[in-house]
């Protein structure tokens, strides 16, 4: 941990701290980007899509705080002394709030459009966002690991939640139609 930290290639801070950043924005970014689709195409699956990406994002929000309120893991800094924050950072360390939400993001992006050319950088962005709170002296590595896990999972359970929800509608209206 200290070799991530404390020995950290201190070049790297601007550039990590724009990828930290960069999380909330992108994380609203995808849905508005189908959502956009949609309104330009008329394509229903833009829609679900949309639905389906802020129905994730919801999920994991409410998960990662219930989380961070259960185990109120304090942040490396507030253990440490040889480690500094150096972006700010909210409430409890455990799991990664932002990891999750760019791995989220990432999961939700490649299950709405599973094209090699999107999930790539989408993965690559989320993993990056991982290493920067571990790097900016915010979060643990199991902080980290653990946030990856509950976003992907968490976008994974909203695209089935969605594909359900979207079949019981589905069927609703051929069983109407039938009448």
């Amino acid at each position: 941990m200290q070799e991530l930290h404390v020995q950290r290639n201190q070049k790297l801070d601007p550039f990590l701290t724009h990828v930290t950043n960069s999380v909330t924005p992108v994380m609203f970014a995808a849905p508005i980007g189908s959502f956009s689709f949609w309104i330009f195409t008329k394509e229903k699956k833009y829609l679900k899509n949309t639905l389906m990406q802020l129905e994730a994002i919801a999920i994991n929000g409410i998960l990662t705080i219930a989380m961070k309120e259960t185990f109120r893991r304090a942040r490396p800094f507030e253990t440490y002394s040889e480690f500094e924050n150096l972006v700010p950072a909210g409430s409890f360390s455990f799991p990664s709030g932002h990891t999750s939400s760019a791995f989220n993001t990432a999961t939700a992006i490649t299950l709405s459009c599973p094209k090699w050319y999107l999930a790539v950088p989408s993965y690559t962005w989320a993993a990056l966002a991982g290493y920067s709170r571990i790097h900016l002296g915010v979060h643990y590595p199991s902080d980290v690991i653990v946030g990856a896990l509950v976003g992907s999972a968490t976008a994974v359970g909203a695209y089935y939640l969605n594909n359900w929800l979207f079949s019981i509608k589905s069927a609703k209206q051929s069983k109407a139609q039938k009448l």
